[in-house]
Formats: structure tokens, sequence, C-alpha cells
């Protein structure tokens, strides 16, 4: 596998226990191996490069949790901070939004959001995904999490989705894609 990159390896703005996501990781890593289904040693040696030191790749196996269903996670016990790769997630046929307050990961097939989060204030200002559920297999269709799209509201979709007309936003609701979320007419 060989040594990869890490953008960051400190926890500037978030807990151990949330998921960034950064352009700058190769591939999803975290240090807590509770967090994984059945974690498989890797023996090739293989490793990351944070800005400061090389820490190693000890396992590997998918994240599975109540809000977050995501494969291929490494393990890296020496990290501070769970890291979730742009790349690796565009990689599987997504999409990734930002805007000023929050983020979200769309199936690019079938439009659905699969993933949500949030931009953390502060000196960070890290995007912290609060839901993610990824295929095990590159490009599949996922489907919403119900945790992420129960209780939105219309307002926060259209924030989300970089204030989409109204119009537009309601063929998306009126569709399923963002899932249990009324239609306000105001917009």
């Amino acid at each position: 596998m060989g040594s990869v990159s890490v953008a960051a390896a400190s926890p500037v703005g978030a807990s151990q226990s949330s998921w960034v996501l950064d352009s700058g990781a190769s591939f999803h890593v975290t240090s807590d191996s509770s967090q994984l289904v059945d974690c498989k040693t890797i023996h090739d040696g293989a490793s990351v490069q944070t800005a400061d030191v090389t820490c190693s790749i000890t396992h590997q196996d998918s994240l599975s949790t109540a809000h977050f269903t995501v494969p291929n996670v490494s393990l890296v016990p020496q990290l501070s901070m769970n890291l979730l790769s742009v790349g690796q997630i565009t990689d599987q046929n997504c999409f990734i939004g930002f805007d000023d307050s929050s983020c979200f990961v769309q199936d690019h097939r079938s439009g659905t959001v699969i993933g949500t989060g949030h931009r953390r204030r502060g000196s960070s200002n890290l995007y912290i995904l609060d839901t993610l559920s990824l295929s095990s297999s590159a490009g599949s269709t996922a489907h919403v999490s119900t945790v992420a799209s129960s209780a939105s509201s219309f307002a926060k979709w259209h924030h989300r989705l970089g204030h989409l007309c109204g119009s537009r936003l309601s063929t998306l609701i009126t569709s399923g894609c963002l899932g249990q979320t009324s239609i306000d007419s105001s917009f």
C-alpha cells in the first residue's frame, strides 16, 4: 500500500468522535478501533504521512455506527482525529457540496442526499459530517439515511443545497430525495 498523505493530525476544533471531511486525506482514517466492524490486520507496512510524522496503518475495515456506514476505513492509532477523505467519497460516484455553515454528500446516480454535516466555527472552521451512508461497492445507488433526513426543515435544505429555489427544492421533496420534509410555499 505504501505511504499516503493526511492533511490534519491534531484535534483543533474537533472532538475525537467527530468525523472531519478532509480534502487532503488520501483515504478514510480513524484511531478508534471500536467504530470498525471487524478489524483486519494490515501486514504490508502501509503508513500515512501527516505534517509532522509518519504513522503506521495497523488495521482496515468498514465504519458502522448509528450515524455512519463507510467502507474501507484505515485504523491509525497515533492519529488524534477521524478523517473522511473527500477524494475517496467522490471516487464512489458522489458529489460533496459546501456552503458557509453546512455540507452534504449526494449520490450522483440517484441524486439522493446520503450524508449531511455542519461547519464548526472557531479557529479551525472544519466541516464535520453528522451522518453518511456509503455503499460498499463504488458507484452503487445509496439510500437516504433516516437520521440525516427525518427532522430536516425546508429552510435547512434550502440552505444546505446552496439556496436552491423553492420550486426545485419542492420537486426534490416530492420525489422523496430529502426524506420526510414538508414543503414550505413561502420560498
